[in-house]
């Protein structure tokens, strides 16, 4: 065997010195290594040794346009069609030029062969340790694999092995390709040792021990499918698993279609995922062949696809029976006959495990939701939700798109489950489905991490509610759902509950005691109002604690606390009553009722006060109802005087109000007001009232206009709100009552003018039958 090592392949001419020559790409390359096996003389066929399918495809096009009459190209991949495999062992009188993968390393053996061709590249399956991925990386091969794509070469008579590759690269080379067992899942491996009782995995002597975060992956992954308990011993589902035949995830697959009554779907689909696809593309009738398996397809789940296949195939049989018939029946449909024979064996096998097992297929068709509902506890790890056009957030920080064969690659759902996810070009989901996020929680349910926020009390519900935020691998699920919060954390849900709905009054209830105690906080509020002051109701903490010490630690929805306050009150009527000191915290008698009377009386007519402490509020102060029938014959002078309690504080305000000159012989001030309110007798004026008072005291001489109310803080003037006749609805609002008269009743006149007259004249009348005017 005669080996010829250079840096890829450089091709130089005569003229210039090789080292001079540019590097070639791998596709170059490979055309200089056949030009130079060309030469007359060297005869035999060629071995070219690709990483994949794709550079097969790519470089078998080229070679196809460069090379002359009389060569043959063939593709030798995996997934080639056995017809085209076959091609292989077909020898004629044309040069054949063979692509091939590591395939034709060990596994079949090319007749004819004279010279190689290697790349020195391979594509070789790994698992990723963290995100438990498959990954096809392109690498370079080791020198054991390099040495035996050089033997293929030399078995039939001495040949030639052109290496694309340096000697330096080659020696810098591991000397073998890397055990399975640091390649793959162990989770297979863990399960069936925990089941044959050998020992743990971590202290076993294997040759090459997988390294300790595989290990950990592996549990994890069989905890996830519920194989395994905390203690890391086998659960009943671990021993049923230990049973198959199967990948854990695919037999978790199979036995949650068991416990959901829907195995016959299911047992189909696991026996689909064990083996390679049987649909065929051959490369000469691509076109023909997708469009065959167009007919099969699902736009929302691929799994339904092969089930549409699969019943597909069944009536093949039923209508070729014979052998031969149903050979041709698949050949025509562009199917693979040993893939569909591995398919029905597979299938017919684990039926009979399942019966073992005590599963029963079912009898009526399992729906959609049904189907996926029970694929998903065994891919979780798959799941995915759609950030853009194409690209899916997976589990555990991953990202990846779905693959362009399946059905859902043009128009992607929001959520979508894979039967496996392969890290190529970049991390494809193949085999895709949508699927529910309710679904997959369901599938989950303890791997969920669940988040409360925002917890409140719900008025009409009576009871605490909060967001609920679902999620499971770092994806989210769900965001928003709202949930009652008691189950989740009574001891906050009962503080959220006495605060929110007792102390803070948001209760929904009729309950004597609720009345009552509202009756006092409302009535100690007025006060406030009326003082114009914030500390006489009790705090917050006060009320809470009253309640706190008289409910039961485990009340905190509106249900169950009147059944426990009806049972309460029998032994305790007035078990939550409040006293008056619980909810006044001083009274010091400065705020009587004759003070802040609830109403005003004038010409013989009541009109209501409404008292207000909000400053800046449209509404601070006193604020008067008046009716808009009534607005029109009112005179401001009787508001002026407001109410008792807020008097000596206007005259204050007015007396600070006057200029320098004339208030300086008033002070001190207060003394002053004290003496004005001792004599002060309701008149038509305040301020003329006032005036004559002050001059009585002292030689002033006030003009009246220097006592300007309008400079006054708002709640020192009376606030006039206009109502309806029904006194719920306010037509207008302000100060200046004459303002107010000219507004509304100015738009009262050109309503009236505008009214039809029939509205306002009758004729005919011969009795009094329109009320009193």
């Amino acid at each position: 065997v005669e080996t010829r090592d250079r840096p890829r392949v450089v091709v130089a001419d005569e003229e210039n010195d090789l080292e001079e020559a540019e590097e070639q790409s791998l596709e170059q390359a490979i055309q200089g290594a056949i030009i130079e096996l060309s030469r007359p003389g060297m005869h035999g066929d060629i071995l070219v040794f690709l990483p994949g399918e794709q550079q097969i495809r790519e470089i078998g096009e080229t070679l196809g346009k460069e090379l002359p009459l009389g060569t043959e190209i063939l593709p030798l991949f995996a997934r080639l069609p056995g017809a085209d495999q076959q091609k292989i062992f077909q020898s004629g009188s044309q040069r054949r030029i063979i692509l091939a993968t590591n395939v034709a390393e060990t596994s079949i053996t090319v007749p004819g062969v004279r010279y190689v061709i290697d790349s020195g590249l391979v594509r070789i399956s790994r698992i990723s340790e963290r995100s438990r991925i498959q990954r096809l990386p392109v690498e370079k091969t080791s020198r054991a694999s390099a040495d035996q794509r050089q033997g293929r070469c030399g078995r039939v008579a001495d040949g030639i092995c052109i290496r694309l590759y340096s000697e330096e690269d080659y020696l810098a080379r591991p000397a073998f390709t890397d055990p399975e067992i640091l390649r793959t899942p162990l989770d297979a491996v863990i399960l069936q040792m925990k089941a044959m009782r050998i020992g743990e995995i971590d202290s076993f002597p294997f040759v090459d021990p997988p390294p300790n975060r595989a290990i950990s992956q592996g549990m994890r992954f069989l905890e996830e499918i519920g194989a395994l308990d905390d203690a890391g011993h086998l659960t009943t589902i671990g021993k049923q698993l230990a049973r198959l035949p199967l990948p854990p995830g695919l037999g978790r697959i199979l036995l949650e279609g068991g416990k959901r009554g829907r195995l016959k779907e299911i047992l189909v689909l696991v026996a689909a995922l064990c083996i390679p696809d049987p649909r065929e593309e051959p490369l000469e009738r691509r076109d023909a062949a997708r469009q065959a398996h167009a007919r099969h397809k699902d736009p929302h789940s691929d799994f339904s696809a092969l089930l549409n296949l699969w019943r597909f195939i069944q009536q093949g049989r039923s209508d070729y029976p014979s052998n031969n018939g149903f050979r041709k029946f698949l050949k025509e449909n562009f199917l693979s006959r040993a893939r569909v024979r591995e398919w029905l064996e597979i299938h017919s096998q684990l039926e009979e495990m399942c019966l073992e097992l005590g599963l029963r297929p079912n009898e009526t068709e399992a729906t959609y939701a049904e189907i996926h509902q029970a694929l998903l506890p065994g891919l979780l790890g798959n799941i995915g939700f759609k950030q853009d056009h194409r690209e899916f957030a997976g589990a555990r920080e991953s990202r990846f798109w779905i693959h362009p064969g399946s059905a859902l690659h043009r128009k992607a759902p929001p959520w979508v489950v894979a039967a496996e996810l392969v890290e190529t070009t970049r991390l494809y989901a193949r085999n895709c489905a949508r699927v529910e996020p309710e679904w997959i929680e369901e599938a989950a349910g303890p791997l969920c991490r669940r988040a409360y926020l925002n917890a409140h009390w719900e008025k009409q519900l009576g009871q605490v509610m909060a967001q609920e935020r679902v999620t499971l691998f770092g994806l989210v699920l769900l965001a928003n759902r709202k949930v009652h919060f008691g189950p989740v954390n009574p001891v906050e849900a009962r503080q959220i509950f006495i605060q929110s709905a007792l102390v803070e009054g948001e209760f929904n209830s009729s309950a004597p005691f609720f009345v009552h105690n509202q009756a006092m906080i409302a009535e100690v509020r007025e006060l406030e109002h009326k003082a114009r002051r914030r500390d006489l109701l009790t705090p917050d903490p006060d009320r809470y604690a009253f309640y706190d010490a008289r409910i039961p630690a485990w009340l905190h929805a509106a249900r169950r606390f009147h059944e426990w306050y009806a049972e309460a009150r029998k032994k305790n009527p007035k078990i939550l009553y409040f006293e008056r000191e619980q909810v006044l915290r001083r009274d010091d008698g400065s705020i009587q009722g004759e003070l802040f009377p609830g109403h005003l009386i004038i010409d013989g007519r009541e009109y209501p006060l409404e008292y207000t402490f909000d400053p800046g509020g449209h509404n601070d102060g006193v604020n008067v109802r008046i009716p808009h029938s009534l607005l029109n014959g009112l005179s401001p002078l009787p508001f002026e005087w407001l109410v008792p309690g807020v008097l000596p504080d206007k005259v204050l305000a007015m007396l600070k109000s006057l200029p320098k000159a004339l208030r300086k012989p008033l002070v001190p001030l207060p003394d002053t007001v004290a003496w004005c309110m001792a004599r002060l007798s309701h008149g038509n004026s305040l301020k003329v009232t006032l005036i004559q008072l002050l001059k009585a005291r002292s030689p002033l001489d006030i003009p009246l206009d220097s006592l300007n109310e309008a400079t006054l803080p708002d709640h020192l003037r009376m606030n006039f709100l206009i109502v309806d006749e029904t006194g719920t609805r306010i037509l207008g609002h302000g100060r200046d009552l004459e303002a107010l008269k000219s507004e509304l009743c100015e738009n009262a006149r050109e309503r009236l003018i505008k009214q039809p007259k029939a509205e306002w004249e009758r004729s005919g009348i011969t009795r009094w039958d329109f009320g009193v005017i």
